[in-house]
């Protein structure tokens, strides 16, 4: 066996002076870490690989202590990037009044006649294209009438940040997809239709809303307060709000205590449920084609009550 000098030993185990508690401490974190088995083979190979050994074994300890530091940091970085990753997930089950997979079904009508019927999913945290946001999904069908929206929100706004139409009226199909700046206050807004596409950029140096990112943020903040305004900027139009009442409303066969919003040039009237789910129960004017009427004919929470 080499012998290695006391100058030799100090090069290797410089850095490395621990006391024997220190070590042993150390040692319990390594043997006691879910990675102890990748450690002691990689271990192995280092003792395998060089041929330097104490007798006293302190370079040994030296590098189960280094092993053990390093383990310790793995297991403390994944524990991070767990909880981190889960922030979300605890906080929308606290702050958000609707869960993950909520249906709210609505008749459409005009004129009280029945004309088609719709649908809002909220769809809750998802990926799109590398970043985090919410989706919410519209469908309306009428009348040979259908719209599709796939609502791309910012998770912490509510703001939009795509939405993709699919639009088909009287046979005539169009793809909708419009792409929001927050920054600049604009959104373009690209249209395909027979083949063709068509681009258009609208700026108003406002930052743009939606009416149902709009319905479901104030589900999720709103004051629910008489008199309480609001100002919403749409792309073709600014819209003021006001909550006017809190009175009685009759939905999906029953009755409710409700919350009255409207606009001021009247377009726009939401009722919202008094309960914590703050379910919007009728919205007017939403709806792309003439002065219809959305009126909820059924809930589902996804089995969360």
């Amino acid at each position: 066996m080499n012998k290695i000098s006391g100058r030799q030993r100090a090069l290797y185990c410089r850095s490395e002076e621990r006391s024997d508690e220190e070590s042993r401490q150390a040692l319990k974190l390594w043997s006691n870490s879910e990675y102890n088995l990748k450690v002691r083979s990689r271990t192995r190979r280092v003792r395998a690989s060089r041929s330097f050994a104490s007798p006293s074994g302190g370079c040994f300890a030296a590098l189960r202590m280094t092993l053990a530091v390093m383990a310790g940091l793995i297991l403390l970085l994944q524990s991070a990037d767990i909880f981190s990753s889960n922030i979300w997930a605890a906080e929308s089950s606290v702050d958000m009044p609707f869960p993950t997979g909520e249906t709210i079904t609505y008749d459409i009508k005009k004129f009280k006649f029945k004309v088609g019927e719709a649908a809002l999913v909220f769809g809750g945290l998802v990926d799109f294209s590398g970043r985090e946001a919410l989706l919410i999904t519209f469908t309306a069908k009428g009348f040979r009438f259908s719209d599709q929206e796939r609502i791309y929100l910012d998770p912490e706004t509510f703001y939009p940040i795509v939405i993709e139409r699919d639009l088909n009226i009287f046979g005539l199909k169009e793809k909708i997809v419009e792409f929001y700046d927050t920054k600049y206050g604009k959104v373009r807004v690209v249209k395909t239709a027979r083949g063709r596409q068509k681009e258009q950029i609208i700026q108003r140096g406002e930052r743009f809303d939606n009416i149902y990112g709009f319905i479901y943020r104030y589900r999720q903040r709103g004051q629910f307060v008489k008199g309480e305004n609001l100002e919403l900027h749409l792309p073709t139009r600014d819209v003021s709000f006001k909550l006017d009442k809190k009175s009685k409303f009759m939905a999906a066969g029953q009755e409710f205590d409700a919350y009255y919003m409207s606009s001021v040039s009247k377009k726009y009237k939401v009722w919202f449920d008094s309960s914590q789910k703050k379910i919007p129960l009728m919205i007017d004017g939403a709806v792309g084609f003439g002065q219809t009427s959305m009126i909820m004919k059924e809930y589902d929470d996804n089995g969360k009550q």
